[in-house]
């Protein structure tokens, strides 16, 4: 929803919301998260031998929060260890266009 309502040309207000300092670790780290979610779900399944069919909502839902979590702390490391990096060699290799 957001995302739409941010293309709508009377949007100035969702604009300035989302372009808040607090927004920014959460946007840097999302990449990280997005790509390491499913390998942890797997992983922590496993280890926890989560019967998914056997909980009722509420602990499908606290799992899941579980899993944020775990995701979250694992992609900060992972970020400053691989994402970082790269995004630091970018910006030496890239030479950006003079307007």
């Amino acid at each position: 929803i957001l995302l739409v309502v941010s293309t709508s040309p009377n949007s100035s207000f969702v604009k300035k919301f989302l372009s808040l300092r607090f927004f920014t670790p959460i946007a840097r780290l999302s990449f990280t998260l997005y790509l390491w979610h499913f390998v942890l779900l797997g992983i922590v399944s496993a280890l926890l031998k989560v019967n998914i069919e056997t909980l009722n909502t509420f602990q499908i839902l606290l799992w899941l929060l579980e899993l944020f979590l775990l995701a979250t702390l694992f992609s900060i490391p992972l970020y400053f260890l691989i994402e970082r990096p790269f995004q630091t060699m970018r910006k030496k290799l890239v030479i950006e266009p003079s307007n």
